[in-house]
């Protein structure tokens, strides 16, 4: 096997700066299905996609972006909201962000990276 050389310098920033329209894309969507709403407590994939109406598999999938991404806790299977997204991504918040949110981000165009979780 070859050997890499050494390298003195990070891969860091510019890994964050690849990531990002993921993980926006992650938020915008989250924010635009109701997810957080669903997630004040711990739930399966599975009773959040039967609220939803999304597909089971497709759900737990997002879900687990949503937890990478740090949106979300993922433990023992269930799904729950961040302090962060508890705060400001809860319908009925007072502090509630997402005509802030939506007005200033949703409209961007996506292209390829349109997300789709299988709405019935």
């Amino acid at each position: 096997m070859k050997k890499l050389p050494e390298v003195n310098v990070s891969f860091e920033e510019l890994y964050r700066m690849l990531i990002g329209p993921i993980k926006s894309k992650l938020l915008l969507v989250g924010i635009e299905l109701g997810v957080f709403n669903q997630l004040s407590e711990p739930r399966s994939a599975e009773a959040v996609a039967k609220t939803l109406s999304t597909h089971p598999v497709n759900t737990r999938l997002f879900l687990d972006g949503l937890a990478a991404s740090d949106l979300v806790v993922k433990k023992n299977g269930l799904f729950q909201n961040t302090p962060v997204t508890q705060t400001f991504l809860v319908e009925g918040s007072p502090t509630f962000l997402f005509k802030s949110v939506r007005s200033r981000t949703l409209d961007t165009d996506w292209g390829p990276m349109d997300l789709d979780i299988g709405r019935k």
